[in-house]
């Protein structure tokens, strides 16, 4: 048991380990995937190329390299995915939005490019810049008000902005703190978490302050020598509008 844990534990934070040390194995294994997730569109196999897409932003996160330019890429071929394999016009105007804000000379692939998809890419276009203007309010404005402008004004944050938690204290309670970005009309953030030796997640809605929010994994999850927790944030519907890992690809959190 101790050498089957063991691995389990090896797998899961090896990837993570190895692209801190080096962001260009990372880049060059992203790079790889997205190419693959490229052929699985041309056959029409669009649940396969989301699955790489999604690993690829995993890697990203894990190395804290998110915001980097180069994922732009893949946040065009996540808008493909969502518009033509499933109609999902919300999540795909979002993710071309992402990629834009990355990269603003970002682009859909010849191979891929449908009317539907360049209009919903011109769309995007023009949500990122009229994202990028600072709001003109001229009205007298309560103090309140203007404070939450003032903040309004100073986030640069987009999707969720998170610090990975790497280990935590036996039997304390875990922090646990994400940003929303201006990219994402989130209306509640889920926390969802397991404790070592379990396949059900338990989750909490986080408590929003601001941009902020906050909540905490209760310290009797931590009665395990490791844990899983991803974060999920909705839109006003009850829709995904972003996350931050995936109950397929969880955060760890060693337990000391």
């Amino acid at each position: 048991m101790r050498g089957a844990l063991f691995i389990l534990l090896s797998t899961a934070i090896t990837p993570t380990l190895a692209a801190k040390a080096d962001p260009q194995a990372v880049f060059s294994e992203i790079q790889s995937l997205t190419s693959e997730a490229v052929t699985a569109f041309e056959s029409y196999s669009y649940r396969k190329a989301q699955q790489k897409l999604e690993r690829a932003l995993s890697l990203a996160q894990s190395a804290g390299l998110a915001r980097d330019p180069k994922l732009a890429e893949v946040h065009v071929m996540l808008g493909v995915a969502a518009v033509a394999g499933s109609n999902d016009l919300y999540r795909g105007l979002h993710a071309f939005v992402r990629a834009i804000r990355l990269n603003p000379a970002s682009s859909i692939p010849k191979k891929v490019q449908t009317p539907q998809l360049l209009e919903m890419f011109a769309r995007a276009r023009q949500t990122a810049k009229e994202i990028g203007k600072p709001p003109t309010i001229r009205l007298a404005q309560s103090k309140e008000a203007q404070a939450l402008q003032a903040a309004a004004k100073k986030s640069t944050a987009s999707g969720l902005v998170h610090s990975p938690i790497d280990t935590a204290k036996r039997g304390y309670p875990i922090p646990v703190k994400v940003e929303t970005g201006i990219d994402i009309q989130a209306h509640k953030v889920i926390l969802f978490y397991r404790k070592a030796g379990t396949v059900q997640y338990e989750q909490i809605p986080m408590q929003k302050s601001g941009s902020v929010f906050r909540a905490a994994v209760p310290p009797e999850a931590t009665s395990g020598r490791y844990l899983h927790y991803y974060l999920e944030a909705r839109d006003p519907r009850g829709r995904l509008a972003a996350s931050f890992g995936s109950a397929r690809s969880p955060s760890v959190i060693i337990v000391q």
